[in-house]
């Protein structure tokens, strides 16, 4: 009876496991299909030196020659904690789709569109919140990137120690704001501009100066035996459409006159020198996406960008005289109301075309821009998110 048991149950564990392996991925049908069948030729590449789960933000690149642009040249990409992958400047993909260590999800993008004959460059910026990441964010507690080529053709991009990698030490979390109640969403960011290499995912990028990316674990689908690291699965879900979203109004002012328009037109806002501005915009709804700040000159200027769903009201004390928070009452209003969110602040360095985009999705119906000039005037050239949008039919 005892043998009967243990022979069922260990049939039952091995169909379970049997029918998890299974599960179709979005991209299945463009995945070749030895990639199932045991250990990939890409490794898991990490920055080195660096201790194995720490906050930080690194960057890899890639540059290969075609001698003509194929039809197709699919890849398959994740890391830990997540990753943005551009190709010769391009966004193509972010990720991974969100799972576990079983479970460990992989996008599969065709890379043939942004080619080119010639030279083609690979870039991505790897990120890893560690003790700081959102509590819904599982992590191996190592970061790591990794990209393999779908066939012998796209075998050149491969991670390996051919993939050249920086630490951006222009990043730092960022958690002097205040929210109220339960948040587990991770940090905010802190850039200092003069340490960020402006550029890093052109093709025109000198990268000669990185180091060598370091070589961990060969990569490997769930059910290769043996196999102690991250169990790789095709994502279950469609990549998702981008669409820009401009916030619709500017519904305070503190310190300078606006542009008519702003900022649902993208009009220049220059702050003089030595000056110090607060402005509040309304994008009339709640929405998630990547906000994005365009900017020049400033140096040495404080930028904080604040998100908020709404103002809480602000009532005053009459025994004390001091002001207490009583709830967020109608989200249009902002009289005696009060602004409190998360967000992320931004020192300038003095030059132009500067393009600050979050890491990370934020939350916002209202944004809150605080800016300190220095010795030099500040040009705001836009301002605006990117949301996340599914894929129709996905």
């Amino acid at each position: 009876m005892k043998t009967y048991l243990f022979l069922l149950l260990f049939v039952f564990q091995a169909l379970s496991l049997s029918s998890q392996i299974s599960l179709k991925g979005y991209h299945q049908e463009k995945i070749d299909p030895s990639l199932f069948e045991g250990r990939w030729k890409a490794r898991w590449i990490s920055y080195p030196g660096e201790a194995p789960n720490v906050y930080g933000v690194y960057h890899f690149r890639k540059s290969f020659d075609l001698e003509a642009v194929p039809s197709r040249f699919i890849v398959h990409v994740s890391a830990d904690n997540r990753y943005k992958l551009y190709v010769n400047g391009k966004l193509v993909s972010l990720g991974p789709a969100r799972g576990d260590i079983y479970n460990w999800s992989f996008e599969t993008v065709d890379l043939a569109p942004y080619l080119r004959k010639g030279k083609n460059t690979l870039a991505s910026v790897v990120w890893n919140y560690a003790e700081r990441k959102p509590v819904a964010q599982i992590s191996y507690d190592q970061t790591g990137f990794i990209l393999q080529g779908n066939t012998g053709q796209e075998a050149v991009v491969n991670t390996d120690t051919t993939w050249v990698c920086l630490r951006n030490k222009a990043y730092a979390p960022w958690t002097e704001w205040q929210v109220l109640g339960y948040y587990v969403a991770g940090p905010g960011e802190e850039l200092e501009a003069s340490a960020y290499p402006w550029g890093w995912e052109q093709p025109d990028y000198d990268d000669r100066k990185w180091e060598k990316a370091v070589r961990g674990m060969d990569g490997a689908t769930k059910g290769s035996r043996d196999y102690p690291g991250r169990l790789l699965v095709p994502s279950p879900i469609p990549p998702m459409d981008s669409r820009i979203e401009r916030l619709a109004k500017l519904r305070q002012s503190e310190g300078i006159e606006c542009p008519r328009g702003f900022p649902y037109w993208p009009k220049a806002l220059t702050i003089p020198a030595n000056t110090e501005v607060r402005l509040l915009l309304d994008n009339d709804y709640l929405t998630t996406g990547y906000f994005s700040l365009s900017f020049s000159k400033g140096k040495e200027a404080e930028i904080h960008i604040g998100y908020s769903e709404a103002l809480y009201k602000r009532e005053e004390e009459s025994t004390t005289k001091s002001y207490a928070l009583n709830g967020k009452g109608h989200r249009d209003e902002l009289t005696d109301k009060l602004f409190i969110g998360y967000g992320d602040k931004i020192r300038a360095d003095g030059g132009d075309n500067r393009l600050f985009t979050s890491l990370w999705w934020r939350t916002w119906r209202y944004v809150e821009l605080k800016v300190k000039t220095a010795s030099e005037p500040l040009v705001i050239e836009d301002l605006y998110g990117s949301r996340l949008l599914d894929v129709p039919g996905g």
